[in-house]
């Protein structure tokens, strides 16, 4: 069995028995009043976690299986891997990824300050779970990406020049009674070659086209 395949192991059966553990002290703790000798659950997971991470460092990691993110690598592939909080976080710090990952999906309105014109109503509505936006379909609409824009030259900040009447982002959405700043379609063009041991590949190239602009 491969070390990953052996920490991957170990991590399955440590999450199964955390929960238990966390219920058994919860159990077993008297009605009295927390003393300073009192264990809390945050101290308790803080212990678990502590032991955990020092478990999974007790033999180096061979260089052939570096784990990609160090200890902040979450062993999951699934669509929800972006959402995980990272696996050396402290009690605490749990608590402080879950508010941010509530705050990550809220829905903005104009009374919250959004607008009157913007790319998306929440973070989330962008970054799909948790992670990166989708390039549209062809012919479809600008969901969860944006458009950045300039024109030749660098600006007094070094930066890129932004589009006359446009800025330097495209606001695809109007909050009533300002409209947004233009509509966008996306097509792309397609061309192909070989790698050095003769696969073959495909890229696409993006080309945006302005439509309707309202500034």
């Amino acid at each position: 069995m491969s070390y990953l395949a052996q920490n991957d192991r170990v991590r399955r059966h440590f999450c199964r028995a955390l929960p238990i553990s966390l219920v058994f002290a919860m159990g077993c703790a008297d009605a009295n009043p927390a003393t300073p000798d009192t264990v809390t659950d945050a101290q308790l997971v803080d212990s678990s976690i502590t032991s955990f991470n020092a478990l999974i460092r007790v033999n180096p990691l061979p260089e052939s299986e570096a784990l990609s993110g160090g200890e902040t690598t979450v062993f999951d592939s699934s669509s929800t891997a972006f959402e995980q909080a990272a696996p050396n976080l402290s009690a605490a710090e749990l608590v402080t990824h879950d508010e941010g990952d509530e705050a990550f999906a809220s829905v903005f309105t104009a009374e919250l300050g959004a607008g009157p014109q913007l790319n998306n109503a929440s973070c989330e509505g962008c970054h799909l779970g948790d992670g990166r936006g989708e390039l549209p379909a062809q012919g479809d609409p600008l969901v969860s990406m944006l458009l950045r824009l300039s024109v030749p030259g660098v600006a007094s900040d070094g930066g890129p020049v932004p589009v006359p009447k446009f800025g330097g982002q495209l606001q695809t959405i109007g909050i009533a009674p300002v409209p947004r700043e233009a509509d966008v379609a996306v097509r792309y063009i397609f061309s192909d070659g070989h790698f050095g041991n003769g696969q073959r590949f495909e890229l696409r190239r993006p080309v945006f086209q302005l439509l309707n602009p309202h500034a």
